[in-house]
């Protein structure tokens, strides 16, 4: 997962008139075993370095589509304080 392959999704989405685009595991900054562990817990306040998310939401605007984040919910249950103000 990285900038260039998500914007391919939100032109996608974009030239399908999806209103939403998720990107879903492996974009907050995790420690994995392994290229499947997408449930280790994630910190969702931190974004992968192959990620530019203010890139990608500029983007995502420019296109009328708006993003979704997938997190699993042992993150969102650890991150929620911190990482909802800085969502909204």
């Amino acid at each position: 997962m990285n900038t260039a392959t998500i914007k391919h999704y939100i032109d996608f989405a974009s030239a399908s008139g999806f209103p939403y685009m998720l990107i879903d595991a492996g974009w907050a900054l995790a420690e994995r075993s392994g290229p499947q562990d997408y449930a280790a817990l994630a910190d969702i306040t931190r974004v992968t370095p192959d990620i530019d998310m203010p890139a990608l939401l500029r983007y995502a605007k420019e296109k009328n589509v708006r993003l979704w984040l997938w997190a699993h919910w042992t993150s969102v249950d650890k991150y929620m304080d911190q990482a909802f103000p800085l969502f909204e």
